[in-house]
């Protein structure tokens, strides 16, 4: 009943953003009457995210995990293939296989995701590609991965020197053999993500009229905070870094995040476990998901108590959702470095 309580107060509100003023309605109408009419049950998460490892090859300055203290490993087969079948029995209708770590480090891989896809899964994964070989990028073909999310920004040394540890001449080898590959596959999607810092932004002109053919889109997004650990580079060389006063993140209503050791996280980017409200060894998915812990966690965000929450109380990762600050740092990239691009695909 309150899911189409819900639904039925946002299909009311719909007309009036069309001509409330967009600070009005970024401001008021988004992240307080829409956002506090969310229910604090829901039937069932719409993704479940395993970190299949929190392991990474790289070391980049826009990354808070370096700076991590929580444990390092990889799921083990049994627990990840266990999961997609509960996800499965639960409903869900998505599973995806990355957070903080990169997924072509983990050992079973293609297990994990041959299995999600026997059962009827579409198969996406994130990687930043160095380990995108030929041997790796023909198992991902062969066993019918549906999109490949690429995260690269900057080009040349000024990639390499972002992303320490990464080699950029590898990455668009890689990305060139998986692309002329992908031919034989139509339905693939090959994307990418390009992170807009001070640095990267200056090089978006020349990687687009080099590269941009071999993805089927590029979605820009701003360089932000991510959670409350501090990160020097992200305070120095963003080009506006937001401030989130009020926005809920969304993902409370939509998205469950297992660790590679079975914990429950509501958050993607829990670097140091801190937001951890179960283990999936001792509770079902969806009893973890309507938990008391959970339903506090949603209860402080749709009432703008985002503060109380320590780990979330520096977090702009909410402030993404919002067209009224994505315009504003497309107008400024668009004044100031004479490029228009659509922030995160919008306009």
């Amino acid at each position: 009943m309150m899911k189409n309580k819900f639904e039925a107060i946002k299909y009311l509100m719909k007309p009036f953003f069309f001509w409330v003023p967009s600070y009005l309605r970024e401001k008021v109408m988004y992240p307080y009457a829409t956002y506090f009419t969310l229910p604090l049950i829901i039937d069932k998460p719409k993704n479940l995210i395993l970190e299949l490892t929190n392991i990474c090859n790289l070391k980049c300055k826009i990354c808070n995990r370096p700076s991590q203290e929580s444990p390092v490993g990889s799921m083990q087969l049994s627990l990840a293939t266990e999961l997609i079948k509960r996800a499965y029995d639960c409903g869900i209708d998505q599973v995806a296989f990355h957070t903080v770590g990169e997924p072509l480090v983990y050992p079973y891989l293609k297990e994990v995701l041959t299995f999600a896809k026997k059962l009827g899964y579409p198969i996406m994964i994130s990687t930043n590609a160095n380990l995108l070989t030929k041997e790796n990028s023909d198992m991902l073909l062969d066993v019918g991965i549906d999109r490949l999310r690429i995260s690269l920004e900057g080009t040349d040394e000024k990639y390499n020197e972002v992303r320490e540890g990464g080699d950029f001449n590898k990455v668009i080898k890689n990305l060139e053999y998986f692309h002329k590959k992908r031919h034989g596959h139509p339905n693939i999607r090959l994307d990418l993500t390009y992170v807009i810092t001070r640095d990267t932004v200056e090089c978006i002109k020349s990687f687009l009229e080099k590269y941009s053919y071999l993805f089927d889109e590029i979605i820009f997004t701003p360089l932000i905070n991510q959670g409350n650990m501090q990160n020097d580079y992200v305070k120095n060389r963003s080009i506006i870094l937001f401030k989130n006063n009020r926005y809920p993140c969304f993902n409370l209503w939509t998205t469950m995040y297992v660790t590679f050791n079975g914990d429950v996280s509501v958050c993607c980017v829990d670097y140091n476990h801190k937001l951890i409200i179960g283990n999936v060894h001792d509770s079902s998915l969806l009893d973890l998901w309507n938990s008391d812990a959970y339903k506090q966690y949603r209860r402080l965000n749709r009432e703008g108590k985002v503060n109380k929450i320590k780990y979330c109380s520096n977090c702009t990762v909410p402030v993404l959702g919002s067209n009224f600050y994505m315009t504003k740092i497309a107008d400024k990239v668009r004044k100031d470095y004479g490029l228009s691009i659509n922030i995160l695909g919008r306009y």
